[in-house]
């Protein structure tokens, strides 16, 4: 019990410290996609990103570049890779079509072999 409560309570402060990348312009969608995960697991969250739109999508472990994202599209093709751009911490884009999309999350080994994975989703105003 005591493990679990540290493993939320350590989600919530990568929650709090996702949120830097979040400015006046972005606005939450309200969600904290959020995974404890352990070496080469990978966390999977489904989203629905609404055509005409503009995101901000950012990701976190509370290490400076320990996480890997990849946007997907619903034939898995990749939209977005951090890894292809310095393992950035969040990826600004518009969206022209209502995409349903899977968001893919893994740790970088040679940053850290555990942590919580944290993405958050806003939308321009």
């Amino acid at each position: 019990m005591v493990i679990a409560n540290l493993s939320f309570s350590q989600c919530d402060e990568v929650a709090r410290s996702s949120e830097q990348y979040f400015n006046k312009d972005f606005i939450s969608d309200g969600q904290t996609y959020r995974a404890l995960l352990y070496d080469d697991q990978v966390a999977e969250f489904s989203t629905l990103f609404f055509g005409g739109s503009t995101y901000r999508l950012s990701a976190n472990t509370g290490t400076d570049k320990g996480i890997v994202f990849r946007v997907l599209d619903k034939n898995r093709n990749v939209i977005f890779s951090s890894a292809d751009h310095d393992k950035s911490p969040y990826w600004d884009f518009e969206v022209e079509n209502t995409l349903d999309c899977t968001i893919e999350a893994h740790l970088d080994p040679a940053v850290q072999s555990s942590g919580c994975a944290v993405i958050l989703i806003g939308f321009k105003e």
